[in-house]
């Protein structure tokens, strides 16, 4: 068509326009790669510390829980998921930590370290040294 006019019946025509997407593909594989990878390290290292290392939600459950906490309250982690992390402290000192998980749930501070007891599933009490961070 020229200036409004056409020269000729012109066929319907679909337009189609191709890039070599290779090197961005090469890269996503990359990303992936590295990503698996930096998983399976945070799961060997969370799950081989020597210390108990959790997992909470804003309002204070358990979401997961390494085995040596495992080994340290007597659960298993499934006994754990949904249960509250202050169910098992000793009663004289859910008060303190309360009011620590408060301040950490509103960023007043940004981690509380304390010593408490807590009771192991058996019943039996331990004293723990207990940090918790955002």
């Amino acid at each position: 068509m020229i200036g409004g006019t056409r020269l000729q019946e012109e066929p319907d025509v679909a337009v189609i326009f191709v890039m070599n997407i290779s090197e961005q593909k090469k890269a996503q594989t990359e990303i992936l790669r590295l990503h698996r990878e930096l998983e399976t390290r945070f799961i060997s290292t969370f799950e081989q510390a020597a210390v108990g290392i959790g997992h909470v939600s804003p309002d204070g459950s358990w979401l997961r829980l390494n085995n040596k906490g495992c080994e340290i309250f007597g659960y298993a982690d499934s006994d754990l998921l949904g249960k509250f992390f202050n169910q098992m402290s000793h009663p004289a000192d859910q008060e303190n930590e309360a009011a620590l998980f408060h301040q950490l749930s509103l960023k007043k501070i940004k981690d509380y370290t304390l010593e408490k007891r807590c009771f192991r599933q058996n019943g039996t009490v331990i004293s723990v040294s207990y940090t918790h961070l955002r």
